[in-house]
């Protein structure tokens, strides 16, 4: 799913990249995620006028946020609920908590430091690998489809170091299509949907893995003598887009 993945399978179908970067994509844009503290954090500098800014904020493990913009050396976060610091090793005793919608800066040496999860909307270009076609033909293929996804990215899993990404695609995509006549496959704009979800590795953003269910709709004109290509399908796959 991710860029260089998409053009090297493309390059091997003898694709252009393009068709896939036409689609805008969430890979590394954190704008309007939220993000849950998985410790307590101190050094919060308050934005709001009138507000002494020297005396810096705390806020305690579990608290939410958004981050509002990164410079190249503060973070700005605004918090959409604050909980009490979990003892004084982190926060000083008598420090002031952070409030609910109130907009503070860190230094990004103290932001790199934070552990924290993430939930938001994932969306980008859905490629996919290989597809086992359903139905008596079990056809197995290397498919080219490409086609617009929209997923939600889950919590769950990242204290494991992964995130898992439930997601929904539906749009006009490329499938390969065959002639069993002539032996030659040829790429057709389908409308392709399909349910799954998708894992990639906090660690790395290189590494991605996932399980698909879909159905492509060609008209019956292009698909020809292809049958496979109208029924369920289902891909599995696990990867490095290196």
């Amino acid at each position: 799913m991710y860029q260089r993945s998409v053009c090297l399978l493309l390059a091997i179908l003898g694709l252009d990249c393009a068709a896939a970067a036409d689609y805008p994509a969430s890979i590394r844009n954190t704008k309007g995620d939220q993000f849950q503290l998985r410790n307590n954090v101190y050094g919060l500098k308050p934005l709001s006028l009138g507000v002494d800014s020297s005396v810096l904020r705390c806020a305690g493990k579990f608290s939410i946020y958004t981050v509002d913009k990164v410079t190249d050396t503060e973070t700005y976060i605004t918090f959409i609920s604050v909980n009490d610091p979990f003892g004084n090793d982190t926060c000083p005793a008598g420090a002031p908590k952070a409030w609910e919608g109130s907009q503070y800066s860190l230094p990004n040496t103290t932001y790199s430091l934070i552990n924290y999860k993430t939930s938001g909307i994932a969306y980008g270009a859905l490629i996919v690998p290989f597809k086992f076609h359903l139905g008596n033909d079990k056809k197995l293929s290397a498919s080219s489809t490409i086609a617009p996804y929209l997923g939600i990215r889950w919590r769950g899993l990242q204290y494991l170091g992964a995130e898992a990404t439930p997601i929904f695609s539906a749009g006009l995509g490329l499938v390969p299509v065959s002639d069993a006549a002539s032996g030659k496959t040829e790429t057709k704009a389908a409308f392709s949907t399909a349910i799954g979800v998708t894992v990639s590795s906090i660690k790395s953003m290189d590494f991605n893995a996932g399980f698909l269910f879909g159905k492509d709709f060609v008209n019956r004109a292009e698909r020809g003598t292809d049958a496979a290509v109208n029924k369920p399908w289902i891909s599995v796959w696990v990867g490095i887009s290196k």
